[in-house]
């Protein structure tokens, strides 16, 4: 069987976000999973069917309007892997 793909939802507190990552946490189609939103989830009005799946661990918050955003170590190093 083939490895699962860690998946980056860019903008993933958003109506179609949210619904991908809740579908894809609930049926184990990725090995990981990252939300990247400049929304903070406590903010972002989640029911709470979808916080397991959309806060904590992960996320992280980030605005790709902006030049320059900072990541904590450990998610730099998972966005590099998917972004370059």
């Amino acid at each position: 069987m083939a490895e699962k793909p860690s998946v980056l939802i860019i903008g993933g507190l958003g109506y179609i976000g949210r619904f991908l990552a809740l579908h894809l946490h609930k049926n184990g189609l990725a090995s990981d999973v990252r939300i990247v939103d400049k929304v903070l989830p406590q903010l972002a009005w989640l029911p709470a069917e979808f916080e397991e799946a959309c806060a904590g661990a992960r996320f992280v918050q980030a605005d790709a309007s902006r030049e320059r955003t900072s990541f904590p170590p450990k998610q730099t190093l998972f966005l590099k892997m998917v972004l370059f």
